[in-house]
C-alpha cells in the first residue's frame, strides 16, 4: 500500500473495516453516509456494469450497519 493516495480524511468520520481493500481494488472517490466513508467511484462505470453482469463484484456495505 505504498502508493496510497492521501484522500484528506477527517477524524469525525470513520473508515469501514474494508476501506483498505476498496482502495487496493481501485476506489478513487468516496462519499459520506452514516458517518462512514463509502466508495463511490471505481473507474469506468460501463466496465463496472459488465463486471456485475458477467463476473462478480464485492460491495462495501459496512455503512449500512
Amino acid at each position: 500500500m505504498g502508493d496510497l493516495v492521501d484522500f484528506g480524511f477527517g477524524t469525525q468520520i470513520r473508515k469501514s473495516p474494508y476501506f483498505e481493500a476498496t482502495v487496493k481494488w481501485g476506489a478513487t472517490a468516496f462519499s459520506v453516509y452514516n458517518h462512514m466513508y463509502i466508495p463511490r467511484d471505481f473507474g469506468d462505470p460501463e466496465q463496472n456494469f459488465w463486471n456485475l453482469v458477467n463476473d462478480a463484484i464485492l460491495c462495501d456495505v459496512a455503512v449500512e450497519r
